[in-house]
């Protein structure tokens, strides 16, 4: 489950997304702040909901672009159809 979340991660910053972990009540997700496009995750939460979180935010860019290993591929597509209108 780590190795998946820290694929997500690299994967966000390979989009240019600042990953932020921080406590608080909110469930997280991904925001424009000053031009800066971050995902704020609550790191009290387990790394399952983390990993859902990143992956909601991550699923609703175009990924088609970029290499990504097929099980990271794979889990980010099913955000995408999930994320679609």
């Amino acid at each position: 489950m780590n190795a998946i979340y820290q694929a997500l991660e690299e994967v966000a910053d390979r989009l240019g997304f600042s990953v932020i972990l921080d406590t608080g009540p909110f469930k997280g997700g991904a925001c424009v702040l000053d031009g800066n496009e971050m995902i704020i995750l609550n790191s009290s939460a387990p790394v399952e909901q983390r990993l859902q979180h990143l992956a909601e935010a991550l699923g609703r860019r175009d990924l088609s672009r970029i290499y990504l290993k097929p099980a990271i591929r794979s889990i980010l597509d099913q955000y995408q159809r999930f994320n679609a209108p």
